[in-house]
């Protein structure tokens, strides 16, 4: 089955307020979860993305509220992540209103937790989320805690057990390129495509609805999330679904 395109919103969130930094930190406020899940829901989203930015640290009841607050009047998927350590925290992040949940820190520390998840909801409920830093010219590492922590297991390795790990998805996120509007990681999210055979879904750097189209048209990631962009208004979500129309990619809902 051939899969459109997805072009998605990230909110990564602290408390009840949409946050971005530059490669994680210099952390400011975008505005509220309900606000902003609404608004690009409104332009076209085809996914709301919420990342909790500190419930690796301090808990995950902060972004359960936070999934509530993005499922007001929003009507499309929505993947959830941070601070899932156990079944039971997914459980709760699907009755929160999640479609999916996200994990990262706790797929390094005890991958048998994607498995588990996957054993009852399936994997297609199921994302590896993967914080991906540069260490040389053509590797990477994943991080976790939001970027801080190096886990010292390579990218490409790690994310080609996906699939065995029970994971449906690979949600990369580039360390280096978040925040910065400076253009994606293309080398990773195509040396990416070449080692995985599940659906990829990239994020960090995007500046211009072209280089969405260029993720998905020249690359083959199956969707796109986009948060700083969509926040400091280089772009909506319906302008970078028109970059797509125009390579005969067919992202309308």
């Amino acid at each position: 089955m051939i899969r459109k395109p997805r072009v998605a919103a990230r909110l990564d969130v602290k408390n009840s307020s949409v946050i971005k930094g530059i490669q994680f930190e210099g952390l400011r406020v975008m505005g509220s979860v309900s606000d902003l899940a609404k608004k690009y829901y409104e332009q076209g989203a085809d996914e709301i993305v919420i990342m909790d930015a500190v419930a690796s640290l301090y808990g995950r009841d902060a972004v359960l509220a936070s999934i509530r607050a993005a499922i007001n009047g929003v009507f499309v998927p929505i993947t959830a992540g941070g601070g899932i350590r156990t079944v039971d925290d997914a459980t709760a992040f699907f009755e929160a209103g999640a479609d999916r949940v996200a994990v990262n820190t706790q797929a390094l520390r005890s991958p048998d937790i994607l498995q588990d998840i996957s054993s009852i909801y399936g994997a297609q409920a199921v994302v590896l989320s993967i914080e991906a830093r540069r260490v040389s010219s053509s590797s990477w590492n994943c991080f976790y805690e939001s970027g801080r922590e190096d886990s010292g297991i390579d990218v490409l390795d790690w994310a080609a057990q996906g699939s065995d790990l029970g994971a449906g998805e690979i949600f990369v996120t580039s360390v280096n390129a978040d925040g910065t509007r400076k253009g994606p990681d293309y080398q990773l999210a195509r040396a990416l495509r070449s080692e995985v055979n599940l659906p990829i879904m990239y994020s960090g750097g995007i500046q211009m609805p072209s280089e969405v189209a260029m993720l998905f048209k020249d690359i083959g990631v199956s969707a796109v999330a986009v948060a700083s962009s969509l926040h400091y208004g280089n772009f909506t979500v319906g302008e970078a679904k028109d970059a797509l129309s125009l390579l005969s990619l067919d992202p309308r809902r």
